[in-house]
């Protein structure tokens, strides 16, 4: 009998309990259909969220850094 595990990550932002654009970035893990959602406790603009790419959009110094955290957190 072939058994079948699966796993994905993925990162999105979460709206905290105020209505503001700035909000958490969180990533939620899958585990045989098992998920936990974490925190990254990094702020962003949700304007800015690219939810194809799951990352920021834009060149700044701070999309940059935190594309960079989400690909070492991957």
């Amino acid at each position: 009998m072939k058994s079948t595990s699966t796993f994905s990550i993925i990162f999105f932002p979460k709206k905290g309990k105020n209505k503001s654009d700035i909000q958490t970035l969180y990533t939620r893990i899958t585990y045989n259909s098992s998920r936990i959602d974490i925190s990254l406790k990094r702020k962003i603009n949700a304007n800015d969220w690219d939810t194809v790419k799951s990352r920021l959009k834009g060149n700044s110094i701070e999309s940059k850094r935190i594309n960079n955290y989400i690909e070492e957190i991957r």
